[in-house]
């Protein structure tokens, strides 16, 4: 794993990668093809942050990854091997059933995506190298329960202000609505984890100068300024999972599969 130096220890993701999230298109054939190459661009850099979203709860919640649970994780570009995880001892049921609720529903996120790139005509992409160690550059063990917190946190977060960073770039109304009922399931997600960081004082790291982390002496319950949460570029969303390198390092080892740099045009 590339280290990350002292100026960029702030980049950190989650989520996100994106995710970037998550987008569920169940229903698209009217899209134009000019509108489906997009939507398929947005949704095969969605599936990057959403392989390492569910690589990482799967694995902390039973051990095993995406491939284990019957999901597809090949495609375009290389396929590539995840390293530096573990399954996470809970010290209370529930939060242990909330942790495999949030993993099961990454998972079907995942089926979900790739189904819709096919229905759209176009190759999802293979899950690529990821490296889930890069989360210690920020002093989160991610083996650790505080540390599924602190990095579920942050990975829900992050892909919450992906689906804003590229909502105004989704040409199909279906994709428009789905990704906001999917950006939902993620607030869910952030909002029950922010809630018992503070609850057990845990403090979070500040992944970069977007991020609002929940403050436990504060009561910083949401990530919230004047009534909305803030929003990433893709461009933003790589540097927070590279390490601050852009394309290569931290979570993505080897980079991403397939070609991202239109995307990186958003603005």
């Amino acid at each position: 794993m590339k280290s990350v130096s002292a100026p960029s220890r702030r980049h950190f993701l989650v989520g996100a990668a994106a995710g970037v999230g998550s987008l569920l298109l169940p229903s698209l054939a009217s899209a134009a093809p000019r509108d489906r190459r997009m939507d398929v661009a947005i949704l095969n850099f969605a599936l990057h942050l959403e392989y390492l979203d569910s690589e990482y709860y799967s694995i902390a919640t039973s051990g095993k990854g995406l491939a284990e649970f019957g999901v597809g994780v090949d495609g375009v570009g290389e396929l590539g091997e995840t390293t530096g995880g573990a399954a996470v001892r809970f010290d209370a049921p529930e939060l242990e059933a909330m942790a495999r609720q949030i993993a099961a529903d990454e998972r079907a996120q995942v089926a979900l995506i790739r189904e819709t790139i096919r229905k759209l005509g176009g190759r999802p992409i293979a899950k690529p190298a990821l490296d889930l160690s890069a989360a210690r550059a920020m002093g989160i063990d991610p083996t650790t329960q505080e540390g599924f917190l602190l990095a579920t946190r942050a990975f829900e977060e992050t892909a919450i202000s992906a689906y804003g960073g590229t909502a105004a770039f989704l040409a199909t109304p279906s994709v428009i609505r789905d990704s906001a009922r999917i950006m939902a399931v993620e607030a869910l997600h952030a909002g029950a984890v922010r809630r018992e960081l503070i609850r057990r004082k845990i403090m979070a790291p500040n992944l970069d100068e977007k991020d609002i982390p929940p403050a436990p002496d504060e009561a910083r319950f949401f990530p919230v300024v004047q009534g909305l949460t803030p929003t990433r570029t893709p461009a933003e969303v790589l540097r927070l999972v590279t390490a601050g390198n852009g394309l290569r390092g931290g979570f993505f080892p080897k980079g991403p599969n397939g070609d991202v740099r239109p995307l990186l045009a958003i603005r």
